[in-house]
């Protein structure tokens, strides 16, 4: 604060090496981060995975609490960083570094030689109405549960680096896991019996279903 005093700590990443190159504030104090990981890497429930030697990783934090509200990453087969992002008046956010060979964010950038410079937009919130829109590129069954559910999303809308999150009616996050494939079984047995949101996240958006537990 104003005193010097520390509000919050917070602490993001994985086994390999992270970096954090950018930082900017849009109009509502949201804070977002960008800069590379290695490995794997997960931002507050958000996990992710490399596709080469480093991706790129983007995050939003509550400035209330340094909460992770979002999450994406992108790159692909060798190494990829960011190294700046800025915000717009509309809250539209701008990531720029640089990426080798090959770079897929939300379509595939290709390289010449060398390193070669990128240069993203993106939204910095999907809202309800983004989310609503997008529910009808995943089934969820059976539904009720008692233990296994399957998820199927359409491959329209499933990228890589695509996982899950599954909330209770508190807001609290109980479960979480990544995607390999557009159909995956969701393991619902550890949980008690009662209502939850699952909510997929993918490159193209995000999407919410309800399940019920028995």
């Amino acid at each position: 604060d104003n005193s010097g005093n520390v509000l919050w700590a917070v602490n993001d990443g994985g086994i390999g090496n992270d970096k954090a190159y950018g930082i900017c504030r849009d109009n509502q104090g949201g804070i977002y981060v960008t800069g590379s990981y290695e490995q794997t890497a997960t931002f507050g429930t958000y996990p992710m995975t490399v596709q080469g030697i480093s991706d790129v990783f983007t995050t939003k934090y509550d400035p209330s609490n340094g909460n992770n509200l979002w999450a994406l990453s992108g790159g692909a087969e060798d190494q990829d960083i960011a190294f700046g992002i800025g915000v717009d008046n509309s809250d539209k956010l701008y990531i720029t570094g640089a990426f080798r060979l090959q770079a897929f964010f939300g379509s595939a950038l290709n390289a010449s030689a060398f390193d070669e410079i990128f240069l993203v937009k993106i939204d910095n919130v999907l809202s309800v109405e983004d989310i609503e829109a997008n529910n009808h590129y995943v089934q969820l069954f059976p539904n009720p549960a008692s233990a296994l559910a399957t998820l199927s999303i359409d491959p329209a809308f499933f990228t890589r680096n695509a996982w899950y999150d599954i909330t209770d009616v508190a807001g609290k996050v109980v479960q979480t896991e990544q995607l390999g494939d557009a159909s995956s079984s969701v393991d619902l047995s550890a949980l008690p019996a009662g209502a939850y949101l699952l909510r997929v996240n993918t490159e193209n958006g995000a999407a919410v279903k309800q399940i019920i537990k028995q």
